[in-house]
């Protein structure tokens, strides 16, 4: 089993808002910068730029599970 899936969900909470601090790293990124990359195992190459807008869309995937298991939707 995944070790995140293991921590308690506060750990996960804190987890997810101390990611804001961690865009100050990005912003002083150069667009030269934000072109670089590297291979993902399933998706092939990938810029920082496609990375970080993938792994937003994945973030906001998952709150949106949790929004509607908070309402008591699937």
């Amino acid at each position: 089993m995944d070790e995140y899936l293991t921590r308690p969900v506060g750990i996960r909470l804190d987890r997810l808002r101390s990611t804001p601090g961690e865009i100050t790293v990005l912003d002083a990124l150069s667009p030269r910068q934000w072109q670089r990359g590297g291979i993902h195992q399933a998706r092939g190459r990938m810029a920082i730029g496609e990375w970080v807008a993938s792994l937003a869309g994945h973030d906001d995937n998952h709150l949106a599970q949790l929004g509607r298991t908070l309402d008591g939707r699937p």
